[in-house]
Order: structure tokens, then C-alpha cells, then sequence
């Protein structure tokens, strides 16, 4: 019994060892074989990507093209690099408004960063903020086109999102993204008008709207603020051969001390 004990524990530790070696191996190879490379490397092929890109907020701020698109395909150009559309790419750089992002009605419609956004330019995918609104909301933009805010050349952004100041770099989060009017909005024009109790729907003494979002559940369903703490996923961290190598041997053990039996009836055979 001891002797059957002893010999799983010696296959135990040589499979670990060799599947522990093996698996911090294939990991340090597949890390050097995914590095990035240079931008310059993709702008000899792609020299039309480069000329607007380079002149945009991503390339002035030294953005390698393997930032966003990776990990590096080694049979680029054969096969086409991959490319992640979602909006939790953009989060790694732009967390404040992806955060805003998917709390918001847009975000609630899985619409990504860049439904809106060209990647690469880093500007609007329209001509203006007004047409690039009107591809989805077009039944309200006309609507609009005929109001008095409209008629004063306020643009749907001018109340749908504030500008603040974030102190960093410009497109990393001082302009909001939870596309919902607040008071600072309003009251930037109407502030002579923000003390009249009939104009809040909610207000006491108000004159009663059965349709009026009064209750907090509703006032967030309605669209008109942002429900706190969005469950927003943190990036997780790259894997490092550490991790592999731990697997390897925990693997490597169980299989040694399963196939002990049998390796020690194989060798006493030969």
C-alpha cells in the first residue's frame, strides 16, 4: 500500500514538472508570436487608413494600430486581422463614458461606440451631429426641425450632452455620454423659469398629470436621469505564463498519480 502511495507521488511529480516546463513553453511562445508590431508595418499596406489617421485623436496620441486590433494574426495579410467592435475595447482608454454609455438608452440598445464613431478618424460617422441623429431618430429630428429650440440653432447634443471638464485628454470623458438632458442644461437657458412649481410635474402643489414620471422608478425608465452604481465589468487583466505553468502542474500531478498504476505494471513488463 505505502510502496503503490510512494510510486503515484514520484509519476505525480515528474508528470508536474514536464507538463508545468511544457505549459510556461507554449505560453512564452505564443506571447512572443502575438506581440505587436510596429504601426509603420500596417501603414505600407493600409497608407489610406494612415492619412486620416494619423491626423486624428487616436494617432496624434501615439494609439498602435495592435491596441485595437489584436492579437496579431500571423497569417496577416493571408487572413484578415480581427478586429473588436464592442464598446469594451474603447473602455480601456474611454471608461467614463463607457460607463455612461451602457446605463443610457443607447447603451440599453446595444449600440457600440462605433455605431456613432469612426475608430480611425475619430470623428462622427456623418456629416454633422444632426444627420448622424436623424439616421435613428428621424421621426423626432423632423419633429424638432419645427420647434423653438430648433429655431434658436440648438442641435440635439446641446442638450443631450454636456461638455464637462475631465482635466485629461480631449475625447477621454468630457463629454457626456448618458444622452440625458439634466438641470445644468435647462437651466443654462431657462433659469429666470426654474422656480415656478407648475413647470415641475412632481413639484407640490402642482397640478396632477397622470402621466407624469413622478415615481423614482418610473424617472428612470422614462430617460430623464441615470439609475447609480452601473454594473459596469472591469477589463480583465492579461493572462501570464504564471498561471499556465500552476495549471500545468496541477494537471501534470493528477495525470502521474492516475497512470502510476499502469506505467509501473509497464515498465516492470519491459
Amino acid at each position: 500500500m505505502t510502496k503503490n502511495i510512494k510510486s503515484k507521488i514520484i509519476f505525480g511529480f515528474i508528470f508536474a514538472v514536464i507538463f508545468g516546463l511544457a505549459a510556461g513553453v507554449l505560453s512564452a511562445q505564443a506571447d512572443q508570436q502575438l506581440a505587436p508590431f510596429a504601426t509603420e508595418n500596417c501603414t505600407t499596406c493600409h497608407y489610406k487608413v494612415r492619412d486620416v489617421y494619423e491626423t486624428g485623436h487616436h494617432g496624434e496620441a501615439g494609439i498602435d494600430c495592435t491596441i485595437c486590433h489584436s492579437p496579431v494574426n500571423a497569417n496577416h495579410p493571408q487572413e484578415v486581422m480581427p478586429t473588436d467592435v464592442s464598446s469594451r475595447l474603447c473602455a480601456t482608454c474611454h471608461a467614463t463614458v463607457a460607463e455612461e454609455l451602457e446605463t443610457s438608452v443607447h447603451g440599453q440598445k446595444d449600440l457600440t461606440c462605433v455605431r456613432c464613431h469612426n475608430s480611425h478618424t475619430a470623428t462622427l460617422r456623418a456629416e454633422n451631429v444632426q444627420t448622424l441623429c436623424d439616421n435613428c431618430h428621424n421621426d423626432t429630428v423632423h419633429d424638432f426641425s419645427y420647434s423653438a429650440h430648433s429655431q434658436a440653432d440648438i442641435l440635439c447634443t446641446d442638450c443631450h450632452q454636456q461638455t464637462v471638464d475631465s482635466g485629461g485628454r480631449v475625447g477621454t470623458g468630457n463629454v457626456t455620454h448618458t444622452f440625458v438632458p439634466n438641470l445644468q442644461t435647462c437651466s443654462g437657458c431657462h433659469k429666470d423659469e426654474m422656480h415656478n412649481p407648475h413647470t415641475d410635474p412632481c413639484a407640490e402643489g402642482a397640478e396632477e398629470d397622470p402621466d407624469a414620471p413622478c415615481d423614482a422608478q418610473e424617472v428612470v425608465q422614462a430617460g430623464l436621469t441615470v439609475p447609480k452604481d452601473p454594473d459596469i465589468l472591469a477589463e480583465p487583466e492579461p493572462a501570464g505564463p504564471f498561471g499556465f505553468i500552476v495549471i500545468g502542474i496541477l494537471v501534470g500531478m493528477a495525470a502521474g498519480m492516475i497512470l502510476a498504476p499502469w506505467l509501473e505494471n509497464l515498465f516492470k513488463k519491459s
